[in-house]
């Protein structure tokens, strides 16, 4: 529990995940002792919060009550995790807390739509496609379908670098989603490297159950909506594919092979943590085409800045009440181009090519 009272703006849940650490890392120079950074580490939590001159909080977002009583007072709470069910959501919200949810499975994103009457009875906003996918590639898919008129169809395609040291949570949700999402057909797409003098990379990039898609039906009313991942270098993406073999088998449906999956997967670090996120819509009548991108190093950096800006806004008060894509808030717009500029930028922002006629 926190050992001290006094106004807090933002709790961060997840603090010692890996985008939760750079959350924490992000609001703390600007919050101090009105930031609280909460996990289950004990220790490793209130070193955490020593390191960054915050406040710490040792509890399990499954106990509610403890939960509401960390978050009492609090504006806004980061969850930077994703929970299994909508209990810690749930809970905030009814107790007048808005919520910046970087969950991206689309079970998960359908749990908290459904609470948008209760958000909306407290007068709490709870942000939800919050980060590089869902998050950016939603920004991506409205500028797209804007540039087009309005678009019949929207192709996301996100491409993350192997290199990159993902959080154990992280490589669990790509093994869960790998395994249990459906198989379709993939692309040869091109990417933007992160760097102007970089190489563009051509990708095959496979269908994967990111939130992205049904947030982006939710939000623009495009019904044909997919989105694809790859990873860079090529060799570690098709390794990653070849365990879509195991969809559908026993061995699949293994939590003791699933876990073995992502206890192997969470120490292999191979190539860039380069990433990009594109997405192209087409008018209804296919006439026209457009596509939007970024481009940068670490998603959890990116996925993290989206999440900390979010929160400030919304602690700010700088959104409505009820359940919102992030596309549909105040903060999303603009977002992309200012994460492009100043002295530390976090992606390139890129508009790829336009056809008509």
């Amino acid at each position: 529990m926190i050992v001290e009272d006094g106004p807090v703006d933002v709790v961060v849940l997840g603090a010692l995940g890996a985008v939760g650490r750079r959350v924490g890392g992000r609001l703390a120079p600007l919050l101090g002792r009105r930031l609280v950074v909460a996990g289950r580490g004990g220790e490793r939590v209130r070193a955490r919060a020593a390191e960054l001159g915050a406040r710490g909080a040792v509890v399990d977002v499954r106990d509610t009550a403890a939960l509401l009583r960390v978050a009492a007072g609090a504006r806004v709470a980061v969850l930077a995790l994703e929970a299994d069910d909508d209990a810690a959501a749930r809970a905030l919200l009814s107790a007048g807390v808005s919520i910046v949810d970087v969950g991206a499975t689309p079970a998960h994103l359908a749990r908290l739509e459904a609470l948008d009457p209760l958000a909306r009875r407290t007068g709490a906003t709870a942000a939800v496609s919050v980060g590089l996918a869902p998050g950016a590639t939603n920004l991506l898919a409205r500028a797209a379908h804007e540039a087009v008129g309005g678009a019949g169809r929207v192709a996301i395609t996100v491409l993350l670098g192997a290199g990159e040291r993902h959080g154990r949570e992280g490589v669990r949700w790509t093994v869960d989603t790998l395994l249990d999402g459906a198989a379709g057909p993939a692309r040869r797409v091109a990417l933007p490297p992160a760097a102007p003098s970089g190489r563009v990379r051509v990708r095959t990039a496979r269908p994967f159950a990111v939130a992205d898609a049904p947030a982006v039906r939710a939000s623009l009313g495009v019904a044909d909506v997919t989105t694809r991942l790859a990873l860079d270098p090529a060799a570690a993406s098709a390794a990653l594919f070849a365990l879509g073999r195991l969809r559908g088998t026993a061995a699949g449906a293994s939590p003791r092979v699933r876990a073995a999956l992502v206890r192997a997967l969470s120490g292999v670090h191979v190539g860039t943590r380069e990433y990009a996120a594109r997405a192209d819509a087409w008018s209804t009548d296919g006439r026209a085409h457009a596509a939007f991108a970024v481009a940068g190093v670490e998603q959890t950096r990116a996925t993290a800045e989206v999440a900390a800006r979010t929160a400030l806004a919304l602690a700010a008060g700088d959104a409505p009440a009820g359940v919102h894509h992030l596309d549909r808030l105040p903060v999303g717009a603009g977002l992309l181009a200012d994460l492009a500029g100043g002295p530390a930028p976090v992606w390139r922002f890129l508009r790829l090519d336009e056809t008509r006629g």
